[in-house]
């Protein structure tokens, strides 16, 4: 998976406003948001970083559109 320094505004929660980063997935053409502030469970991005992960998807249901990503491994951290 590759995080890319790239976000937007998502939401608010009380007065707080909620930003998610893009993100790929390796082989994959298309790009996402994160659709939770933590995207990935046992990893919080940074702004100003861009990250490659080693990911596990995790399928909720037989339904594979509920499915939630966990850390493996952080192979780089980029400044940008």
């Amino acid at each position: 998976m590759t995080v890319y320094d790239e976000w937007i505004e998502v939401g608010r929660l009380d007065d707080s406003v909620l930003y998610a980063p893009l993100f790929s997935i390796d082989g994959g053409d298309t790009k996402e948001r994160f659709v939770r502030e933590n995207g990935v469970d046992g990893f919080i991005p940074l702004r100003g970083h861009e990250y490659k992960l080693k990911v596990r998807r995790i399928y909720q249901t037989d339904n594979p559109h509920y499915h939630y990503y966990e850390l493996l491994e952080v192979i780089s951290d980029t400044a940008v």
